[in-house]
């Protein structure tokens, strides 16, 4: 038998449902209903609304003011700071003091666990706030997000919300066991200078266009390294490839017909990797842009999925671009200068675009670890075994809930200059992935989640 949501905010349907569903897919609850009303003769399950009936049996989440006529108001963000229940942060709550009661029929949640996970991973802040801190790529800074403000990058708040619910359910018998699997790797590589000797690919393309014959160009040695690393462990990973872009500064590194790109994306998949698109710098705000590259890109492949160029995009624009593109995932979510949980997560989810209110139904396996975060970042002082340490606790959250780690290190990151000294990290994290991840390419963690 299903488990019954009830609940009797009929204006903001969609945003309900949402986060519910999102909620419950942390903990791999798939079967379940809706139903809109407050009356009486409930079945057993879960009641979410201001007050709870007085004959309801189950779980009651008293619902706080987001999702009223405060909705996408600048005052709408929770203010600083926070109270929390034991070490859960309560982003909304219409109680002075948060608390999880029980009695022998109903357990009552008085704090908005709905609202807190659809605020994470919607991206709210960044559509609402205006003044919210950007960086000198126009991307939203780590440092002006509200879950960077309380220390919880490192933690991720919407699987700590699902955890629980489950633990609530379970304790009243709406479901039998807790959900508990091994957890899941997506290792992956954005490709952004593929050549060994990268400024020489200017000249190589004039005296191309000006003699009409190929000049090969030798690839960038990484690729040959992380492979061999990947086959040791027998991992696959997703790589994720330019096909354009207009920005003299950051784009315009390489041709994808090139033969030589040609012939490593064909032994890339014939080892059974997966390829992708590595959206160009502009894509991020260029919706037109998008499209035309999206439709490049689908030439020869029937689904397509990728990863922003800079991390750079716009939350809610970048997600209407990547559904009129139809992208099964993306893979963008997360900051350049801040590893962890950015929002709130570590379990694929569909994004939501808050502002028309509806469901993109594109994936996003959001971003845990990059290599240049916690490797070159000078002024973290960061050095090998403190990277290590950091990426290692990482890994023992997503282990802790059941989640996806996804791990991003760059083909130019294994022998760029000044990168020689980080190899161990890379060798060491991808060590403790295959002993005790389980390591997919994003099409088979979506397969997992849908």
């Amino acid at each position: 038998m299903g488990i019954k949501v009830y609940y009797d905010n009929r204006d903001f349907k969609e945003c309900i449902e949402y986060a519910f569903e999102t909620i419950f897919r942390c903990f791999n609850l798939k079967n379940y209903s809706f139903e809109i009303g407050k009356g009486s003769g409930f079945e057993k399950g879960i009641f979410y609304g201001e007050s709870c009936p007085n004959d309801f049996k189950g779980v009651f989440i008293k619902s706080s003011l987001l999702f009223s006529d405060s909705y996408l108001k600048k005052d709408s963000i929770p203010r600083l700071p926070v109270q929390y229940y034991e070490d859960i942060p309560v982003l909304f709550s219409s109680e002075h003091a948060p608390s999880v009661t029980s009695t022998l029929d109903r357990t009552t949640i008085n704090f908005d666990i709905v609202q807190g996970s659809f605020f994470c991973v919607t991206g709210y802040d960044e559509i609402v706030d205006d003044d919210i801190e950007t960086d000198n790529h126009s991307r939203v800074s780590h440092t002006g997000k509200l879950l960077y403000k309380i220390n919880r990058f490192e933690k991720p708040v919407v699987n700590m919300y699902a955890r629980l619910l489950e633990k609530s359910m379970l304790e009243l018998g709406l479901i039998d066991k807790r959900f508990q699997r091994k957890p899941i790797a997506h290792i992956s590589h954005d490709v952004d200078r593929p050549f060994r000797h990268q400024p020489y690919y200017y000249i190589k393309r004039y005296l191309q266009s000006k003699l009409k014959v190929h000049i090969p160009m030798r690839l960038e040695p990484g690729f040959k390294i992380i492979k061999r690393a990947e086959e040791k462990y027998s991992i696959n990973s997703s790589w994720f490839f330019m096909v354009g872009g207009n920005n003299p500064w950051y784009d315009f590194c390489y041709d994808i017909g090139e033969q030589e790109i040609q012939k490593l994306i064909k032994s890339l998949e014939e080892s059974g990797d997966e390829v992708g698109w590595h959206y160009s710098y502009e894509c991020g705000t260029d919706m037109y842009l998008f499209r035309k590259e999206s439709q490049i890109f689908k030439v020869e492949r029937s689904k397509i999925f990728g990863r922003n160029h800079y991390l750079r995009y716009r939350i809610p624009y970048s997600w209407r671009a990547y559904q009129k593109s139809n992208l099964l995932y993306d893979s963008s979510l997360g900051f350049s200068k801040a590893e962890g949980f950015a929002y709130g997560i570590c379990t694929p989810f569909e994004l939501f675009d808050a502002v028309n209110r509806v469901n993109t139904n594109v994936w996003e396996i959001p971003l845990i670890v990059m290599d240049g975060t916690v490797c070159d970042s000078a002024e973290r002082e960061m050095d090998v075994e403190n990277a290590k340490k950091v990426i290692k606790n990482l890994m023992d959250e997503v282990k802790n809930y059941s989640g996806v780690f996804s791990f991003l290190w760059h083909n130019t990151s294994i022998k760029k200059k000044g990168w020689k000294k980080w190899r161990p990290v890379y060798y060491s994290t991808m060590a403790v992935l295959a002993k005790e991840f389980e390591c997919l390419l994003g099409e088979e963690i979506i397969k997992r989640y849908e």
